[in-house]
């Protein structure tokens, strides 16, 4: 046999060899064996204790960041600014809507933790609502002293004092209802944080906006929009948002 046969022949059977490390023969054929990922966490029953302690100390790890981050800061320089066009001296409440399954979307736990330090940063209460919140996030919404709203409002809550509004990539139905639940002089105790409301109208088309959210339409000019700076380690969990106020002044006292 020559020099080159001898190769092939090595060639060859290197590659049967490597071959057979990831597959087995059946009789129909060869099947490829996969290697299994080694899973990099635990799995735990979502009603054990376990799984609760578990979620609860992701989620004080993501508060105290929260705290310290310059996008706290940014939102309460907003926040600040709105209550300066209302001639308003606080927050007396904070309402927030549309977090999601927080113990296990990253971003719904960086939007909980933002919203319970503003509540504590305003000494105010936090109530919350979204109907797809396990037992096991109740249970810490509980610990963190946030309040529960009992059913679904969608968005048409009367706000009788003055009133933050946190809606974090919100629906625009959610927004839309606020403003109608609150049209005329109570829109004066809204402050709402939610998608930039410029962004929206420009981005919707104005047959879509006229028919099925007027009061966002409506709104716009009565509006002082005041945006929050994005400066977020993750730009998609805080990105394109604004505080939005509606001073006595440019309210229109009619029905939309």
């Amino acid at each position: 046999m020559d020099v080159i046969s001898k190769l092939r022949e090595s060639s060859t059977q290197n590659i049967l060899t490597r071959r057979s490390q990831w597959c087995e023969m059946e009789e129909d054929g060869f099947k490829l064996v996969k290697k299994k990922k080694k899973k990099n966490y635990e799995q735990f029953d979502e009603e054990s204790p376990l799984y609760l302690e578990r979620v609860k100390k992701k989620f004080l790890e993501v508060k105290g960041m929260m705290v310290d981050s310059l996008q706290f800061f940014s939102f309460v320089k907003s926040i600040d600014e709105g209550l300066v066009n209302l001639d308003s001296p606080k927050v007396e409440e904070i309402v927030c809507y549309g977090l999601g399954n927080f113990s296990k979307s990253p971003n719904a736990r960086y939007q909980y933790a933002m919203a319970v330090e503003l509540s504590e940063f305003y000494a105010c209460p936090l109530l919350v609502f979204d109907p797809v919140f396990t037992e096991p996030e109740k249970k810490i919404l509980e610990e963190m002293r946030s309040e529960l709203i009992p059913r679904n409002e969608m968005g048409k809550r009367k706000a009788t004092k003055s009133t933050l509004f946190f809606l974090p990539h919100c629906p625009r139905e959610l927004f839309n209802n606020i403003l109608l639940a609150n049209w005329g002089e109570s829109l004066a105790n809204c402050i709402i944080a939610g998608n930039n409301l410029a962004s929206i109208v420009e981005s919707t088309p104005s047959r879509s906006l006229k028919n099925e959210f007027p009061y966002l339409v409506n709104s716009f000019e009565h509006a002082e929009i005041i945006e929050v700076k994005n400066t977020f380690q993750f730009l998609d969990v805080f990105n394109d948002m604004a505080v939005h106020v509606f001073p006595n002044k440019k309210i229109l006292n009619s029905v939309c």
